[in-house]
């Protein structure tokens, strides 16, 4: 299951389903009990479906939470790091 998205218009907040069409950016937060899913098989999935973008929020031994931003590359279906950012160094390049 999805734990973000970012939606390319607006949509049915009562709806149960969404298609993969709908979604520009799927965000997935590691935990211990999903990380081989995070970081295998859930980018595997969602390339084959088409989005665009794919982030992936953990935090390392320091417990700084990093977000790394990939672009699906098209020629291949596989996702490509663009960025590997903090989420402190994010919020403060957009403001939040």
């Amino acid at each position: 299951m999805l734990d973000v998205a970012v939606f390319r218009r607006e949509i049915d907040l009562y709806s149960a389903y969404f298609e993969p069409t709908d979604i520009e950016v799927a965000v997935e937060v590691v935990w211990p009990s999903s990380r081989d899913d995070d970081y295998v098989d859930k980018p595997k999935l969602y390339a084959q479906l088409g989005i665009p973008e794919f982030w992936r929020v953990d935090q390392d031994a320091n417990e700084v939470i990093h977000v790394c931003r990939h672009r699906l590359d098209e020629a291949d279906g596989s996702y490509l790091l663009y960025d590997d950012t903090t989420l402190d160094a994010l919020e403060t390049e957009t403001g939040r």
